[in-house]
């Protein structure tokens, strides 16, 4: 009865049994303990159904399933960058994509300059994946699609009636990015994105306690669920420290502050927290006529006695 329950989605997907809905979940970490399982029972399902096609977001690769037949093709693509564009937005990755071009502009997203910064520091690379979380435009990730192997983005919270909308989700499918069309607060640990580097822009409004803390607050929750997601079924609902640093390892939050006033507000967010091994760079950006100083901060994810944070 499981397996019967077919339901169709676009592009080509298909839905077997208890695989979830969203296109992005076709992946065998989703299914956890039981991830060899699932997938004998899918192979056994549509053996003698239609197709199943499978194209990464990343372009380098294409997985392609057809009845009994599973073969790989590896495509490699030569990386050209518009050296005029490059100038033009302030960075390298938004040179590298021909269709490329920012929704937003700065101060409303960071500047592009930091995907190239967060490259040269080699947390982004082929081999990592990276989610852009709290956008409505995704430009960051679009960007980080030339570098990451993976990109992936969220919504924010929105308590205005029709928004965020499923609108902006087909805006930012039509990018190539894989969209999570809800905010990651109100997720299951099983649905939270599985990535290496998970990327937010800080704010710090002076005069609002919750945009200056509403970044670490999604951090904190972020650790909570994936500890319960990756650590296994023993770990409790408020995991322990060491919980976090098995299930978190090698995990990073790129946390970016636009100016002056919301590097200073999570500067002392951090060492409030008291999280460890954490270092800050700040990237010259100029984009047009525009041009300024941002900070990322680099958090470990497994980082252990992380407190809540506080004005």
């Amino acid at each position: 009865a499981e397996l019967a329950a077919i339901a169709r989605y676009p592009r080509g997907y298909r839905r077997v049994g208890d695989v979830p809905a969203a296109p992005t979940r076709w992946d065998s970490e989703w299914y956890g303990a039981n991830a060899t399982a699932r997938a004998a029972a899918r192979v056994a399902a549509c053996a003698g159904g239609e197709a199943i096609a499978v194209r990464s977001t990343a372009g380098s690769a294409r997985l392609r399933r057809e009845r009994e037949d599973e073969s790989e093709e590896t495509v490699t693509t030569v990386t050209t960058v518009d050296e005029e564009k490059a100038r033009r937005l302030g960075a390298r990755c938004a040179g590298a994509s021909a269709s490329f071009e920012p929704v937003a502009t700065v101060p409303d997203r960071p500047p592009l300059a930091v995907v190239d910064e967060l490259a040269g520091l080699g947390v982004l690379a082929a081999d990592t994946s990276v989610i852009e979380m709290n956008t409505l435009h995704g430009d960051l990730a679009a960007c980080a699609a030339s570098v990451a192997g993976r990109v992936e983005v969220s919504l924010p919270k929105d308590n205005r009636p029709g928004t965020p909308s499923r609108r902006v989700c087909r805006g930012m499918r039509r990018r190539g990015l894989r969209v999570t069309c809800g905010t990651l607060l109100t997720m299951n640990p099983f649905e939270i994105p599985n990535v290496d580097v998970y990327m937010a822009r800080a704010g710090g409004d002076a005069d609002s306690c919750a945009k200056k803390t509403g970044w670490h607050k999604l951090l904190e929750r972020l650790r909570v669920k994936l500890t319960r997601r990756l650590g296994g079924a023993d770990v409790p609902e408020e995991p322990a420290d060491e919980d976090f640093v098995r299930a978190l390892r090698g995990k990073t939050a790129a946390i970016v502050a636009v100016d002056g006033s919301e590097a200073e507000a999570a500067r002392r967010t951090v060492r409030d927290a008291g999280w460890t091994g954490w270092n800050e760079t700040e990237v010259a950006w100029t984009e047009g006529d525009a041009d300024g100083m941002a900070t990322v901060f680099l958090l470990p994810m497994d980082s252990p006695g992380v407190r809540s944070a506080a004005c």
